[in-house]
């Protein structure tokens, strides 16, 4: 049962739980009630929701290892879940067990809300990381791209079954909502692009004995780290301008309760980014790009933490 727990990462399934959790009731509920415009999803059908994107992640996440399996075994060795601890027919079950369980939860809530549509976002997101396992992964950029769409589209997911309340609110509402959603959208896109570079030159070695053609293996050393410098400058850049938008638009001033706690975190997660080009330009071997990867899960979440506190 612990292969089959920890071949969803359950970290990251936290992560992405905690991402819609924490922007709906922390951001949409907050404008909801000031605006005093209804939402659609009941605290029982957002639950299920939640429940559904964990699931499109945590099947995103065994079907990627079971077309790995070849290249896990040069990159893990035996730390390898697919053919060591989990045949790969057991794996292909499991996965088929998900992305079914998906479907029905999906279809559910989009009907209970009347909004059949939402129910798309599942076959389309499931057909994303299944083309990206089995195709994209193996190619510069892309998959890279497709991976990062689909972190920054989950709290777009949130939007996308409220829309009718977002196209309700007045325009000072909606526009503040949507430098919040769509600010932490291209921060947390940047973010895992930046995350998913790392993750192949951390696997480079054994992408390139089964035939990869990742980015990493196609461009030099050089050009993967200038790229990720300038990738990491642009999200700083981006996370600094849109504070200042939030920060002025929110009427914050001196005098306003807790400014300290929110320009703390602000400076943590600057120093966070420094330390990180630091880390990119130093890296040599796995274990500093395995580093870099950790540091960029943080940085994720406390720029998560960062926009809901705006």
């Amino acid at each position: 049962m612990s292969a089959y727990i920890k071949i969803i990462r359950p970290f990251n399934l936290l992560l992405v739980a905690l991402t819609q959790g924490l922007i709906y009731y922390f951001i949409i509920v907050p404008v909801a009630e000031l605006s005093a415009i209804p939402l659609l999803l009941t605290p029982t059908l957002f639950a299920l929701l939640i429940i559904d994107t964990v699931i499109i992640a945590a099947a995103g996440y065994v079907i990627n290892d079971i077309f790995d399996y070849e290249v896990d075994k040069q990159n893990h060795g035996t730390k390898t879940i697919v053919g060591q601890k989990i045949t790969i027919p057991s794996a292909w079950i499991f996965y088929e067990l998900l992305a079914v369980t998906g479907m029905i939860i999906a279809f559910y809530v989009a009907y209970k809300i009347d909004h059949l549509s939402l129910s798309s976002i599942y076959f389309i997101a499931t057909g994303l990381l299944f083309l990206y396992s089995l195709i994209w992964k193996q190619k510069a950029w892309i998959g890279n791209i497709v991976v990062s769409l689909f972190t920054a589209m989950v709290p777009f997911i949130l939007i996308f079954a409220e829309r009718a309340f977002y196209f309700e609110l007045d325009h000072s509402y909606r526009t503040l909502l949507s430098y919040q959603l769509g600010g932490f959208i291209v921060f947390a896109f940047i973010t895992n692009m930046i995350r998913e570079i790392v993750k192949d030159q951390e696997d480079q070695e054994g992408d390139q004995k089964i035939g990869y053609r990742t980015a990493a293996i196609v461009y030099q050393a050089s050009t993967i780290r200038a790229i990720n410098l300038f990738l990491l400058t642009l999200n700083l850049i981006v996370l600094l301008l849109l504070f200042f938008k939030l920060y002025l638009r929110a009427g914050f001033t001196t005098g306003i309760e807790k400014p300290l706690s929110i320009w703390s975190l602000l400076i943590l997660i600057i120093g966070l980014h420094l330390y990180t080009f630091i880390q990119i330009w130093k890296a040599k071997n796995k274990k500093d790009f395995h580093q870099i990867s950790t540091i960029l899960k943080l940085i994720m979440l406390l720029g998560l933490i960062l926009f809901i506190v705006l």
